[in-house]
């Protein structure tokens, strides 16, 4: 009676390892997550535009042909390679299999220091439209991803982000333009 009471015991716990680590395997496996990336349009200065016109730069319309990079974690480190990359299509839309986890999403700019460094060997000192560029200000900027999301092994994610345009006298951060802007 006791040998088939310890036989006992040994099964049930065997089970539940069993059980943990089928549930390990089927946390780690891959997920399909779809994005959906758009752009809404900026108005820039000038000459006052129509009603439409304003009306036209409200629509958001698909980012495509974009690439953007997935990295692991919260905060975006540059040195850390990304998971993957991919390229949006026409309609702005882009699917990657990832493992449950916490993820973000970069642009290219973001990517690798290699804009950071561009812009700060650029900028370094202030010239005429723009000021000296702020590199406590950059280092900041770089580390904020487009998004931040989470995978999990249950469910089919969407990720929708929406990108604005950018003018020209600000499509450089942490830095002032200092040039005229159009009345």
């Amino acid at each position: 009676m006791r040998f088939f009471f310890i036989i006992s015991i040994i099964a049930f716990f065997a089970g539940m390892e069993l059980s943990c680590t089928s549930s390990y395997k089927a946390a780690k496996k891959e997920v399909l997550v779809e994005f959906r990336l758009m752009k809404k349009g900026v108005y820039c200065g000038g000459a006052r535009p129509s009603d439409q016109m304003l009306l036209d730069l409200k629509k958001m319309t698909p980012l495509s042909s974009t690439q953007f990079y997935i990295k692991s974690g919260h905060i975006n480190d540059p040195s850390a390679p990304a998971i993957c990359s991919s390229i949006t299509d026409e309609e702005g839309l882009a699917f990657v299999q990832l493992k449950p986890g916490n993820y973000l999403l970069v642009f290219e700019d973001k990517q690798d220091w290699s804009q950071f460094n561009s812009w700060k060997d650029s900028f370094a000192v202030a010239k005429e439209p723009y000021s000296a560029i702020d590199t406590m200000c950059l280092r900041q900027w770089i580390q904020i991803p487009e998004a931040v999301f989470q995978v999990h092994a249950d469910s089919t994610p969407v990720i929708e982000l929406v990108r604005p345009d950018k003018c020209f006298w600000n499509n450089i951060p942490c830095i002032e333009y200092t040039g005229s802007i159009p009345p």
